[in-house]
């Protein structure tokens, strides 16, 4: 496997995992909204679930250029 086809690789995994963040992170969403819970309880819930996705994407970003950093060393 060439540089550029390891390279269209990570970035066709990249994707995936963002998709699969935001899929999940969509769920957690819904999840809350369906719960009916108290609004200052919710915009807490809220919170937490953005700081989440927050974390991950950026765990999964620098796991992704690490990986794309390898194949040019």
């Amino acid at each position: 496997m060439t540089k550029e086809e390891k390279a269209i690789f990570l970035l066709e995994v990249y994707n995936q995992e963002k998709n699969r963040l935001q899929t999940e992170v969509l769920g957690k969403k819904a999840n809350l909204l369906s719960k009916k819970s108290d609004p200052e309880n919710a915009d807490f819930e809220l919170k937490k679930i953005n700081e989440y996705y927050d974390l991950e994407s950026g765990r999964i970003e620098r796991r992704f250029l690490r990986a794309i950093c390898a194949l040019e060393g």
